[in-house]
């Protein structure tokens, strides 16, 4: 005669931080919280934001993007895309750079950076 084995299941609490149940609770990996240290510890050096004219679509700031994270120093590249006007490019670099640096980057990606 064997025994039964008795399985009681019961439901998991849902986490309001939208992950669903508690035994996937979204806790940021390791990665992202070395980054969130790295970032506290060690601010950039220098932030610019540059005015770009001539961007319109998304394919335009992956152009952008690319040509200033080339830039040796770059540390973080954002851009706000503004189709009808001025795009704004947010540079976030570990050292100072020229801002003619950056500036000769986007306009050698056939971008007009404002005021130039």
């Amino acid at each position: 005669m064997t025994d039964a084995l008795k399985i009681t299941a019961r439901p998991l609490p849902l986490v309001d931080a939208g992950g669903g149940c508690a035994c996937c609770d979204p806790t940021p990996s390791t990665a992202e919280a070395a980054a969130d240290a790295f970032e506290q510890h060690n601010p950039p050096a220098q932030i610019a934001v540059f005015e770009v004219e001539g961007m319109t679509c998304e394919h335009c700031v992956g152009r952008v993007t690319d040509a200033v994270k080339a830039v040796e120093g770059v540390r973080e590249v954002q851009v706000q895309l503004v189709p009808a006007g001025l795009s704004m490019v947010t540079v976030a670099t570990d050292r100072l750079l020229l801002p003619a640096t950056v500036r000769a980057a986007i306009e050698e990606a056939g971008y007009s950076v404002s005021g130039s």
